[in-house]
């Protein structure tokens, strides 16, 4: 398991690395840490990189979990935000859309890519201070 974080001050916008097998409890752990962290800054945007994942552990109570969490956390702070799914692999794109799709009342704008610098432009395109229009986001119910 290895989830990585890098804030990018000048893009307002943090990565987050996904490397090897992914557990539920990987994933969860990885968040909380960093949410709780001084790296983490409230409103910033996430490029969520899932190229070098396996995600074959991860399970759709897993992504709950993390649902829950970042529903708490923003809604707390008062964060909403947009994320940028970089899934170039059938298994990680399949497993974005089922977070999306599970995420509809969730305070973040989330689009799925398979190609790494559309990912990255769109969220050049979404700054934090952009109040982002979930509606749009969120897939049909």
């Amino acid at each position: 398991m290895s989830i990585y974080f890098e804030t990018i001050l000048e893009g307002k916008y943090f990565i987050s690395k996904f490397r090897g097998t992914i557990t539920d409890q990987d994933m969860f752990s990885a968040y909380v840490n960093y949410f709780n962290s001084d790296e983490w800054h409230h409103g910033f945007n996430e490029f969520a990189d899932l190229s070098e994942a396996d995600i074959t552990q991860v399970t759709s109570d897993g992504l709950r979990k993390i649902i829950n969490l970042v529903k708490q956390i923003f809604r707390k702070n008062n964060v909403n935000n947009h994320l940028a799914i970089y899934a170039p692999e059938a298994l990680s794109y399949g497993m974005s859309r089922m977070y999306d799709a599970l995420s509809y009342d969730n305070p973040v704008c989330t689009k799925i890519f398979s190609d790494k610098k559309a990912a990255i432009d769109w969220l050049s395109q979404n700054q934090p201070d952009d109040i982002p229009d979930l509606q749009s986001c969120t897939p049909a119910k």
